[in-house]
């Protein structure tokens, strides 16, 4: 904890209470849905693969955000409330700033494709429901490839909007 876990929409123990308490849900959910799957059901399917590959990704995405949670309430600070600072910023303080956008950039990206994880574990699920029904599968895969261009998009929204992720070298002569 450092002197600026207060500045910011959200209050730091707020922030990881919060983000820890709807994690955890996610891990018990996942792995109930793991025993019923493997141990009642005694199967595996692609479902259970596109669900696995999510629960990576967020894993990744929150031990990202955990690991940096410092630079994040120090860029607020910077943001908001310079003066709590107690100094004037320096070069390395941008250069700080500049990599934790880099990775909450990563963070976000993981998140987004953990999301759609799920979905397509949904839609992989759903097939072996509607695979009789021609209809269906024409509207099934029309979804799919709609799923496939936002899963695209929304991973790559975040690089384009803004593809710089330092500003000219900081401190550097």
């Amino acid at each position: 904890m450092s002197n600026f876990d207060d500045v910011g929409r959200i209050p730091r123990e707020a922030f990881v209470i919060s983000a820890s308490l709807l994690f955890a849900l996610c891990l018990v959910s996942v792995t109930a849905r793991y025993y019923i799957r493997i141990v009642v059901q005694k199967e595996f399917k692609l479902d259970d693969v596109f669900l696995a590959f999510g629960t990576a990704c967020m894993t990744a995405a929150m031990v990202v955000l955990y690991i940096n949670m410092d630079d994040m309430y120090f860029t607020e600070i910077l943001t908001f409330e310079p003066a709590k600072l107690g100094r004037q910023p320096e070069p390395q303080d941008l250069n700080r700033v500049f990599e934790f956008r880099r990775l909450v950039t990563a963070s976000l990206i993981l998140t987004w494709v953990a999301m759609m994880a799920v979905k397509f574990s949904f839609l992989a699920l759903f097939k072996r429901l509607i695979d009789r029904i021609y209809s269906l599968t024409v509207y099934w895969w029309i979804v799919v490839v709609f799923n496939l261009a936002v899963t695209g998009y929304g991973a790559s929204v975040y690089v384009i909007a803004c593809p710089h992720f330092s500003g000219t070298k900081v401190g550097k002569e």
